[in-house]
């Protein structure tokens, strides 16, 4: 792992397995030297070179920012920095949580204690679920299906763990979950006996509650039902609606989105129902792991947390180091302002510039990639072409001044009331938002995010500052090499508003499959292609829905490769310049070089087979593999001969791209 100042080279020699023939295990050829030599950080359960290694850069510079901002150095153009380095200050202070985390808990349980009836049991609710406790709603504003231009306000069935684990849980998961919840709430001050009740009391709670509807990757959510407030008493009398939207702020608004009225449904005849101290018993259990996953509780409840994690889900061997949590808490709640700050400092204007360059450059490879693709008919080419040039891009961070964050209380002497304070700004901000024009300028994701991100239903592509960072953005390195890595990356989320969730939406983001009958004919096959290409691959997966996402995933690769390449292609054609050789490799195979590498990853002891990216469904050797052995292009690079492993005949190679 580098330093901070340390250089990246454009391509790590040191990564190479050159004993590996490239035509045989291109993945192994590229990464074998970085796998051999890469331990997985304790804090991890996988280790990848290009994700893993630019998100622990960035950790480290955003925490001299917040550690200068704690202490007081803060430039005069960053309005919150001093709030912001407060907000870390408190987190950081470990004595401070140990020796009042529980106490602050305690005060909270107390409220709960002093409900006597569902009318204070609302209220108590209502309160926790206007602080962003998701007890059982959670609210984000997506576009009103009725009017796209306008924000809608989408109430959407939450907390209804156990977190983290498979879904819906199966009975190890449903016992170990049992068994946390009665050891967490003794741990929070209640007796043995009694915790248990609490324990069983909860658990019926989210199982009434629990709702696990199993989509097909790639294929959208519904539509949200809007409804105003005689509708939402219609649909759930039971819940007292009346209560959420004073606390929420939101009696003004005309209606709400919702969902799942089914579910929701189900919360409001079961809020009516059930005993008023099961009830209660459930928003116990929800403060107290909430808590504890933000590491706002002592030491032993923040342990209990995390062993209880381990059993339902892949865990690291040890949790992250304090410093890291509490920059990406506060990086989450402070997104606009510490972020920024990240950006100026390590893009920066010309950086912004040249960044905005290479995704319109991502921009043009993907259309170049429609216009070529092979099972597309005129009409669908032309809609797909279409959706393209409309996408909005934000890229680095935005020209407009932070969020105002002067609305967020924050104080350097409880992090416990931190946290609920920042839940309680996202919530109202989520709410002001509601029934108001949708802002083009309205970021996906903050600028110290790592990951790109695309909206189907706003059709906005956001490229963060945080992605162009080393090792996956390598300023000087040649076109090759940063279209191969980084440009991937953004043709990733790009291309899923081809043969994503973005297939079903419009350019404006309205419902509705904007493909014809024969292109679907046409791909259909080289799906089925792909599907048995990996099932071969894999033959052990089970349901259809663990066999179509390693299918899903190795299309969403294969698309980013064509898009990503015809960019490099087109940026010859434009800059026609005589070709450099960069260890020993052509400017071809230093893109599939960059790419592969990007994605070398290793897992820790017990761990799965790593995935080396965003796109869970695939080991990163098949995310490698896979696609490569499918482009021509690749196997004329390293003159692979035709049916070794790496250059899968015509007759059997998957061109869906």
């Amino acid at each position: 792992m580098a330093g901070d100042e340390s250089p990246f080279p454009a391509l790590d020699p040191a990564a190479l397995d050159r004993s590996t023939s490239p035509c045989q295990d291109f993945y192994q050829f590229a990464c074998g030297g970085w796998i051999a030599n890469s331990p997985v950080p304790p804090d991890r359960i996988e280790w990848v070179r290009g994700l893993g290694e630019l998100e622990e850069r960035n950790e480290r510079l955003l925490r001299r920012i917040l550690d200068d901002a704690a202490s007081g150095k803060v430039e005069a153009r960053d309005r919150f920095g001093r709030k912001a380095g407060d907000f870390y200050a408190a987190c950081m202070d470990e004595a401070d949580v140990e020796a009042s985390g529980l106490a602050d808990l305690q005060a909270e349980w107390s409220r709960l204690d002093a409900a006597q009836d569902r009318l204070d049991l609302a209220d108590e609710l209502s309160r926790l679920e206007a602080m962003g406790l998701h007890v059982p709603f959670a609210f984000r504003n997506r576009p009103d299906p009725a009017d796209r231009g306008r924000a809608l306000l989408v109430l959407e069935l939450d907390g209804v763990g156990p977190p983290g684990g498979e879904a819906p849980p199966g009975p190890a998961a449903l016992e170990a979950y049992a068994a946390h919840a009665g050891a967490a709430l003794r741990l929070g001050g209640l007796p043995p006996d009694e915790a248990d009740q609490e324990a069983a009391a909860a658990l019926a709670v989210e199982q009434a509650l629990r709702r696990a509807p199993e989509v097909e990757p790639g294929t959208p959510a519904p539509e949200p039902e809007r409804l105003d407030g005689p509708g939402l008493a219609q649909l759930a009398p039971g819940f007292p609606w009346e209560r959420l939207l004073q606390s929420l702020g939101a009696k003004h608004l005309k209606g709400l989105g919702v969902a799942d009225p089914a579910g929701v449904a189900k919360a409001g005849q079961l809020f009516g129902e059930a005993p008023v101290d099961d009830w209660k018993a459930y928003l116990r259990l929800r403060l107290v792991d909430t808590m504890a996953a933000e590491r706002a509780l002592p030491a032993a409840l923040e342990a209990e947390w995390f062993g209880f994690r381990r059993t339902v889900s892949p865990a690291p061997a040890e949790p992250r180091p304090r410093w890291k949590h509490c920059v990406d808490v506060t990086a989450r709640t402070f997104a606009f302002a510490a972020g920024e700050t990240f950006a100026r400092r390590h893009l920066g204007v010309p950086g912004r510039e040249r960044a905005r360059a290479l995704v319109s450059q991502v921009l043009r490879g993907a259309r170049i990639a429609v216009l070529s693709a092979p099972w597309m008919d005129m009409q669908t080419r032309s809609r797909a072409a279409d959706k393209l040039d409309r996408i909005v891009l934000q890229v680095g961070f935005p020209d407009a001044g932070t969020l105002d964050y002067n609305a967020l209380r924050v104080g350097r002497d409880c992090y416990f009331r931190n946290l609920l304070s920042a839940g309680r700004f996202g919530v109202a901000s989520e709410v002001g938002r509601a029934g108001w024009p949708l802002d083009p300028a309205d970021w996906l994701a903050g600028p110290f995010s790592a990951e790109p991100v695309y909206s189907p239903e706003r059709s906005i592509l956001t490229v963060p500052a945080g992605a162009f960072q080393p090792p996956l953005y390598v300023r000087d390195a040649p076109a090759a090499v940063v279209l191969g890595a980084v440009g991937t990356a953004i043709a990733r989320p790009l291309m899923g508003a081809i043969e994503g969730e973005g297939r079903y939406r419009g350019p404006d983001g309205s419902r509705g499959d904007w493909w014809t009958p024969d292109a679907e004919r046409s791909f259909s096959p080289r799906v089925l292609c792909l599907a048995d290409q990996y099932a071969a691959y894999e033959p052990a997966r089970g349901t259809a829905l663990e066999k179509s996402r390693p299918m899903a995933a190795g299309l969403s690769e294969q698309a980013a490769l064509r898009a990503a390449y015809e960019a490099l292609g087109a940026e010859r054609l434009a800059h026609p310049a005589p070709e450099k050789k960069l260890l020993g490799f052509t400017a071809d195979q230093q893109f599939f070089v960059a790419y592969a590498q990007s994605q070398c990853a290793v897992s820790g002891v017990g761990g799965p087979e790593p995935s080396g990216g965003p796109e869970k469904g695939l080991p990163a050797r098949l995310r490698v593999n896979g696609p490569l052995s499918n482009l021509p292009e690749f196997a004329k690079a390293f003159r692979c001969e035709e049916g070794s492993p790496m250059a899968r005949p015509p007759a059997s190679r998957c061109d869906a791209w």
